[in-house]
């Protein structure tokens, strides 16, 4: 969606730091309409998500703090930075996820993401509206600002592989958080152990 939105004709580059997963997703839509993509990663990504972005037309740059080295060519270079905090459009693509959800899963009745910054989950919130299914967020390691929102004994994991490029402190946690339970949902923080 982002893509889609802000890359327009295509020969637009952009950028964004990822523990893998969202920089392939990325790359792809950029193959797709004609942008390019540097994406950042750290050197501990994990070996298949870094084959398969190599193997992409990304370009990559693997660096020991990908987000600030991403923040810095978006801002410097004047390039759109696509991870997910840092683009206010992020939620509009996960609401077409749970438009489809609820047309094709008009039973369901639960629903459990892993999410680090919780905008998937707004996302997919604001297209069910007041009804809808249990709304879960699933965190690990570092990464459990939604869960501690609701738990503040929990204790972050900080050597945990999981969640390592997450968002540590995501806006909005206490307002999600509260968003997920009046949803009869919540937030899980998985031990990566």
């Amino acid at each position: 969606h982002q893509v889609a939105t802000h890359g327009g004709e295509g020969g637009k580059t952009f950028v964004i730091s990822s523990s893998g997963n969202a920089a392939v997703s990325a790359s792809a839509a950029c193959e797709v309409t004609g942008n390019r993509l540097v994406a950042f990663v750290r050197p501990k990504t994990s070996h298949h998500k870094l084959t398969r972005l190599l193997a992409s037309s990304a370009s990559v740059v693997v660096c020991p703090k990908p987000i600030n080295f991403c923040r810095f060519a978006a801002r410097v270079f004047g390039l759109h930075n696509l991870r997910a905090t840092q683009d206010p459009i992020a939620s509009t693509g996960y609401q077409e996820i749970g438009a489809e959800l609820k047309r094709d899963r008009p039973d369901l009745d639960a629903l459990f993401t892993f999410s680090s910054s919780g905008i998937s989950l707004e996302g997919i919130a604001d297209s069910y509206g007041r009804s809808g299914p249990a709304l879960w967020a699933i965190q690990s390691g570092e990464c459990i600002g939604i869960a501690t929102a609701l738990n503040p004994d929990l204790v972050p994991e900080p050597h945990s592989p999981a969640g390592r490029l997450g968002v540590r402190n995501p806006p909005g946690a206490a307002a999600l958080a509260s968003r997920l339970s009046r949803s009869g949902g919540g937030a899980l923080a998985v031990p990566a152990s």
